[in-house]
């Protein structure tokens, strides 16, 4: 793509200084812009079609956990009192970060494709309950 592009500067270079393009094959280079052109809308064509999927499927899990919430199917969880002024709720959220990050590690090492931002998530919320708590004692 880049030598197309620069053969066609310094084909528009030489007609405007008076040339001919005679150094150029004008019907070739045409013909490969085309080309690279046509690329260029079959991969954003398909990339717009693969949003608009998952758009569609997100529309239709949303559209059914609106129903779901509307017919009382969902199931609520419990309120847990905040108790990190318990002894042992520090240990356990400074356990529970140990092991995201140590989940984490691996997944650099070995999966990294499996990486979430649910994981960036959690490993931000057990390190703020965790400076939290740590300001309280």
């Amino acid at each position: 793509m880049e030598r197309l592009i620069d053969d066609l500067t310094r084909l528009h270079e030489e007609l405007n200084q008076g040339g001919d393009g005679g150094a150029f094959d004008i019907a070739g280079l045409a013909k490969e812009a085309r080309d690279a052109i046509v690329r260029l809308n079959d991969f954003d064509n398909s990339q717009s079609i693969k949003l608009l999927e998952k758009v569609g499927r997100l529309e239709k899990e949303i559209a059914a956990y609106r129903q779901k919430e509307a017919d009382g199917l969902l199931i609520e969880l419990p309120e847990f009192p905040q108790d990190i002024n318990n002894a042992l709720e520090p240990l356990k959220v400074k356990s529970a970060l140990d092991s995201e990050l140590m989940k984490l590690n691996f997944r650099k090492k070995n999966k990294p494709k499996d990486i979430s931002v649910l994981d960036y998530t959690i490993i931000a919320a057990l390190t703020s309950v965790l400076t939290e708590a740590e300001k309280e004692l």
